[in-house]
């Protein structure tokens, strides 16, 4: 039997949110304020954000990069999913320092992930300064929250890293914040993904200014027969259906890279042919492709996968 959520639940959630889209939380008060707080997020918010990092981890086990038995850091770890869903795939890990404003989350985190792999060990820490800078760090849904000085820090943080994994909201001003860090991070760090390559983002010509890099993950189909999600999505007026996501994935130094051109966001399908924002060394762009010279290829397209890449140049 599915869990039902009461109405006192439902409110928490919806003033929770509120205070995720609204403006910088970094000087409010914290917002984590029990355990049933904690709890109802983890069970909610949580999940959507950590459908996202299923997506990004299952592309980046896909292409390799990282070396074996590293530890992490979750900065910003709130309830832990970030380490959870890094957890799945790298069973191998040997430690998880976790940070967050809020001692309840970190203890939280700690306690749910000591529950579900007790092989590994936990570390809380009072201050990021105590955070080893060499781990693979696991940034997840932070920019709203930071302010300058902050932001900086984490930027230099993850420039002296093994590795950083970082994903966020796919909106415009989020993603505009991630590729403008981007152009620092390039300097010491190889991008696995979404990068096809090491240039300076194409994104940041004048022409491009109103578009901005992210893909959308999918949900597990199971939620569409659950009624515990659909209540869920009706009391908040959350869309269940595609998650967007802006993130980047890097590895210290020189490294194996996909370099086949990337599609950004969603192609238009229309009768005959799609258009796609394909993402080049030689920049972004709108490209048309049409069905004539390569049905199969708009068909993928018009499926809308998280990962779609171009093996051969098309017409225009």
């Amino acid at each position: 039997m599915e869990e039902i959520l009461s109405t006192a639940d439902y409110q928490t959630l919806k003033d929770l949110r509120q205070v995720f889209i609204g403006e910088s939380t970094e000087r409010r008060k914290d917002y984590w304020s029990d355990a049933r707080v904690l709890g109802l997020y983890d069970r909610t918010f949580a999940r959507r954000i950590g459908w996202k990092w299923d997506a990004v981890l299952d592309e980046l086990k896909s292409k390799g990069g990282f070396t074996a038995g590293l530890p992490v850091v979750d900065f910003g770890c709130g309830t832990g999913v970030a380490s959870e869903k890094w957890l799945e795939r790298f069973s191998d890990t040997p430690v998880v320092h976790l940070f967050d404003r809020s001692r309840a989350a970190m203890k939280f985190a700690e306690q749910k992930l000591t529950q579900l792999h007790p092989g590994v060990k936990v570390e809380l820490h009072p201050s990021p300064e105590s955070l080893p800078e060499t781990a693979v760090w696991l940034v997840s849904h932070v920019v709203n929250e930071l302010g300058p000085e902050s932001a900086r820090f984490l930027t230099n943080a993850m420039g002296t890293s093994a590795g950083f994994v970082w994903v966020e909201p796919g909106t415009h001003a989020v993603s505009r914040t991630v590729i403008a860090a981007r152009e620092h991070l390039g300097n010491t760090h190889t991008f696995l993904a979404p990068c096809p390559h090491q240039a300076r983002c194409g994104l940041f010509d004048p022409k491009n200014a109103d578009d901005w890099c992210h893909q959308f993950a999918s949900p597990p189909r199971e939620i569409y027969q659950s009624s515990f999600w659909k209540k869920f999505g009706d009391e908040l007026s959350v869309d269940l259906r595609g998650l967007p996501v802006s993130y980047l994935v890097g590895v210290k130094g020189k490294a194996t890279r996909t370099a086949l051109p990337r599609v950004l966001g969603r192609a238009r399908v229309y009768k005959g042919y799609a258009l796609a924002y394909v993402c080049r060394e030689s920049g972004v762009s709108e490209e048309k492709f049409m069905s004539r010279d390569d049905k199969a290829f708009v068909k993928e397209l018009d499926r809308g996968a998280f990962d779609q890449r171009i093996s051969e140049p098309k017409e225009k």
